[in-house]
């Protein structure tokens, strides 16, 4: 059958240990890492090493009674955890031509983050024999594919929307084995974040 690929997020528990002998020191220490806010965190589980999970705790923490390991405190938490995890070797590529190829590791499509840098003027970028026409490339300009975004960034990190320039509905992606990718216009460089992934 055809696979939308429509996940929802699973639940995750973990009891998890303070390395310390303050206890009320060491109470605020974990609450200050885990605790996001609403906000997923990444996080790289000791049974997964090479996956990063994005997680959101959804329940109070939960500190055990006794102090079952000497000094050190167990806490009881609840996760929930987003559909995909991402390869931990999810090193950038640089193509520096106007044409390349990209090779997914995984069984799943990766939704990228490519970077093009330009000098003005209409650029098309092509992945896989789809077109993705932009209406001008100056300096430098995000493509998020997960987020179906396009974004110039300074480096202090603020984001301007770009979509004005966007003059295609879906964002390039990655499936799985080796993929095509060429340019045509002012584009001197293609920086891409494969977020390679699989399922939780």
């Amino acid at each position: 059958p055809f696979d939308e690929g429509a996940y929802s997020n699973t639940n995750l528990e973990m009891v998890m240990l303070t390395n310390g002998t303050d206890y009320i020191k060491d109470r605020q220490a974990l609450y200050n890492l885990i605790d996001g806010r609403g906000k997923y965190s990444e996080l790289i589980p000791y049974f997964d090493p090479g996956k990063v999970y994005r997680v959101m705790l959804n329940s109070a923490v939960q500190f055990e009674n006794n102090h079952m390991f000497g000094q050190a405190q167990a806490v009881s938490t609840k996760w929930t955890v987003k559909p995909y995890k991402y390869l931990v070797d999810n090193t950038p590529i640089t193509l520096t031509g106007l044409s390349g190829t990209v090779n997914n590791p995984t069984n799943y499509t990766a939704q990228p983050i490519i970077r093009l840098t330009g000098s003005g003027g209409r650029v098309t970028l092509t992945v896989n024999g789809v077109e993705h026409m932009i209406t001008d490339v100056n300096g430098q300009l995000y493509l998020n594919s997960e987020i179906y975004a396009a974004y110039t960034s300074t480096t202090g990190g603020i984001l301007t929307n770009k979509n004005n320039l966007i003059a295609f509905r879906e964002y390039p992606t990655f499936k799985p084995g080796v993929n095509t990718i060429s340019v045509e216009g002012a584009v001197s460089n293609i920086y891409i974040e494969p977020r390679w992934r699989s399922l939780v």
